[in-house]
């Protein structure tokens, strides 16, 4: 069912980065309510954010099935700096994201997996220090923040 559709129609692009920051994010979910979840998130950021716009690309885990569609996200991949999954539990899926975002890992700022497969879970990695780049750096949290004790989730937020 999935593996007919282009992922192509889950790409979001900024129209204007008005000197915003721009990150790319890449996707893969179980399901689609997922997909309807970020995307209207990114269009959200996009439109009210002074400092961040977001580029998303998505695809639902079925899709990677396709040559086509697991070739797409392979590229997408390589061009990401954040990397977001969740619930994937199909072995020989797994080891297709795993095939495709291990060899980029070391250049995303964040991998970001919820309960998946341990082999997807490993690629979970935080490099909060370039976050610097996407939020105003004389925001408060930065600067009251000791080293190591960010909470990474109001730094995103906060970049919102």
């Amino acid at each position: 069912m999935f593996t007919h559709v282009k992922p192509t129609i889950r790409h979001i692009v900024p129209t204007n980065l008005q000197g915003r920051s721009l990150i790319k994010v890449v996707y893969v979910v179980l399901e689609p309510q997922y997909q309807s979840s970020l995307s209207a998130a990114v269009r959200s950021i996009n439109q009210n954010s002074p400092n961040l716009a977001i580029e998303i690309s998505g695809y639902l885990l079925e899709e990677l099935r396709s040559p086509e569609n697991y070739e797409a996200f392979q590229q997408d991949v390589a061009k990401a700096n954040v990397f977001i999954a969740s619930l994937i539990f199909i072995e020989e899926l797994a080891e297709k994201v795993v095939a495709a975002v291990e060899p980029h890992r070391d250049h995303l700022d964040v991998a970001v997996v919820f309960p998946s497969m341990p082999q997807v879970m490993r690629l979970t990695k935080w490099a909060v220090s370039r976050w610097r780049n996407w939020v105003n750096p004389k925001a408060p949290l930065l600067s009251s923040c000791g080293n190591g004790k960010r909470n990474r989730a109001l730094l995103f937020k906060m970049a919102c």
